[in-house]
């Protein structure tokens, strides 16, 4: 089992915490903190966007950290009932965003929508270009999600962005084709750095191509539709050219990317002295202002280098 709290980092720069709880040993309280998304395993896709160790814990919360995300607010969070387009969204092609069953997509400088694959939920109304600002429900919005009442979603960049795209390490396995570090220039689109004519672009379907000259000579399977990462088999054109008319294959890996100079910490509540709600986990770059009332216990440390300091791990004893 993984300790309660437990902190790992993926290969986009973005922050993963177990679940946990917290106590207050004289009143009794004990609050279960964190949202139950499955952790990703160890190496779960073959280009290791996600490197972190293998979890057994009941679950984990997604606290972002690589200044590419976006957060919406506006909705109150509930166990059960449907899933609410409120929290951390990760981007996905350009100019889209994914949350859950949800997908927030940039059409136009201050233009942007956020559907369910059923409807439009929400519609940028103003406060911003596009995709940050105000949304406002549609009637299907409000039905579907707050029983008929009206509410507006506050889209905002996060905080310390916006962030790097990782780069991909590509190997040869065989011939001449160019092994070499592919840097972005957007979330789908790859050149060597050596030579920008050898390109990688990722498909809508999620495949992808490795490219020279504008021309494809090997092709990854459909996965993600945002990251190149995987194997690459030769097609006649790249085995004829490249390596004497015989299979090879391109092997690309993400180079992981740092986790933002930050903390990963809780909001713990008082009312009289005992303790009250606990929120989070959440990540910030600099921990928010205690108040006699709430607290804001770190229970994690990013440099911003790669090093993740775990300073709190197991049940949180919270004394009041």
């Amino acid at each position: 089992m993984i300790a309660g709290f437990q902190s790992f980092s993926d290969s986009n720069g973005n922050l993963w915490v177990a679940d946990g709880w917290v106590s207050q040993l004289r009143s009794g309280m004990r609050i279960a903190v964190g949202t139950g998304q499955p952790l990703p395993p160890l190496l779960r896709a073959p280009d290791g966007s996600r490197f972190m160790a293998s979890a057994a814990a009941s679950g984990g919360t997604f606290v972002g950290g690589s200044g590419r995300n976006l957060t919406s607010t506006g909705l109150t969070p509930s166990l059960s009932g449907p899933p609410l387009p409120v929290g951390i969204w990760t981007p996905r092609r350009p100019n889209v965003w994914a949350l859950s069953i949800f997908t927030l997509t940039v059409t136009g400088l201050s233009a942007a929508t956020i559907s369910d694959g059923t409807n439009d939920v929400a519609i940028l109304t103003a406060g911003g270009t596009a995709p940050v600002g105000s949304f406002v429900a549609t009637s299907y919005g409000q039905t579907t999600y707050n029983s008929g009442s009206a509410f507006t979603l506050a889209v905002a960049a996060e905080a310390g962005g916006p962030g790097i795209v990782p780069s991909y390490a590509v190997s040869i396995s065989a011939g001449t084709a160019r092994a070499d570090t592919y840097a972005p220039s957007s979330a789908i689109d790859y050149a060597a750095a050596g030579d920008a004519n050898w390109t990688i672009l990722v498909n809508s379907d999620g495949s992808a191509d490795l490219k020279h000259s504008g021309t494809t000579i090997a092709t990854r399977a459909a996965g993600s539709d945002c990251e190149p990462g995987g194997v690459f088999e030769a097609n006649s054109t790249g085995q004829t050219t490249y390596n004497s008319g015989n299979p090879w294959r391109a092997f690309v890996q993400v180079m992981p990317a740092a986790v933002r100079a930050g903390f990963g910490y809780l909001t713990v509540t008082e009312v009289a002295g005992v303790l009250s709600t606990v929120a989070g986990p959440f990540f910030a770059t600099a921990l928010p202002s205690d108040t006699s009332t709430v607290f804001h216990p770190a229970i994690v440390l990013s440099d911003g280098l790669g090093g993740i300091s775990q300073i709190i791990s197991g049940p949180l004893i919270w004394p009041g």
